[in-house]
């Protein structure tokens, strides 16, 4: 066991992992990447990670770091202070859980930034991943997800549930083909991509409102029912009942074309400051 804090620079995460290792039972052990960090408690072999005050999921937690990786930060520092005495509540990681998720980073840089997602078995994957496999995928609407993250896809084509192809130049050039050769075929298939494009857009943007809506949730703030933030469709979204709601393509509330997304239940929730 560490009887001082001790710091230092991660050059790569195969060195975070020989760092995991070596660490104690209890400690609270700090990763920052320019203005951004994420604190590891430790206790008991296990670990609870903390960002911006608050405990974080595990699927948080991956998000987190595939954004250190794709934006390509070289420096990330650490911090090791020994001999905590209790670790805030929240979602526990097991040492063998957390170096798996590091142990799959290495394989994120090999995604490319524009890529078609072909399941394999869908018994394996969530079944919000079919959205996601129908079209060409932006690197960086993954990113954004909170249904999943680059190191889920990682670990699922790993486990040949799928398999990311990357956008070869057929892929990009026979679009065009079709377009001069099939004008007005091209041009229906473009119009009715559309509202499937901004569907998915606007799910996104919905889990990415979603903690901001928790934080004010769980400090009792007033919250109003239609919210100062439009969807895809350029309509309002709209908080009721516990749920994030788009009108979606009709522009109308209460249709069948609503995209919803469900909040989870808050009660008992606490918050973890670190001074």
């Amino acid at each position: 066991m560490l009887n001082e804090p001790v710091k230092g620079k991660i050059n790569d995460f195969e060195q975070f992992l020989k760092l995991l290792e070596f660490l104690g039972d209890d400690v609270l052990f700090k990763l920052k990447c320019g203005n951004d960090h994420i604190l590891f408690c430790s206790e008991h072999g296990e670990f609870t990670t903390i960002s911006n005050g608050a405990p974080i999921t595990a699927q948080d937690l991956k998000k987190k770091l595939s954004k250190w990786v794709i934006m390509e930060k070289k420096e990330i520092t650490f911090t090791i202070i020994p001999a905590i005495d209790k670790c805030p509540d929240g979602e526990k990681i097991s040492k063998n859980d957390l170096i798996n998720i590091i142990e799959s980073i290495k394989y994120i840089r090999q995604i490319p930034a524009r890529f078609k997602i072909k399941i394999l078995n869908d018994e394996k994957v969530p079944s919000i991943l079919k959205r996601f496999s129908r079209h060409p995928v932006e690197r960086e609407l993954i990113l954004n997800s909170s249904s999943f993250s680059l190191l889920d896809l990682c670990k699922w084509e790993k486990e040949g549930a799928i398999k990311l192809e990357k956008i070869n130049l057929m892929d990009r050039i026979a679009p065009l083909f079709a377009g001069i050769a099939f004008v007005f075929i091209a041009a229906t298939a473009v119009i009715s991509f559309f509202p499937f494009g901004r569907t998915i857009v606007t799910y996104v943007k919905l889990q990415e409102l979603e903690n901001e809506i928790n934080c004010k949730r769980i400090l009792n703030y007033r919250i109003p029912e239609i919210l100062p933030v439009k969807d895809a469709f350029l309509n309002r979204i709209y908080y009721k009942n516990g749920k994030l709601i788009s009108p979606g393509p009709d522009r109308r509330i209460g249709t069948k074309d609503d995209i919803v997304l469900k909040l989870p239940d808050l009660k008992g929730s606490s918050l973890f400051v670190i001074p």
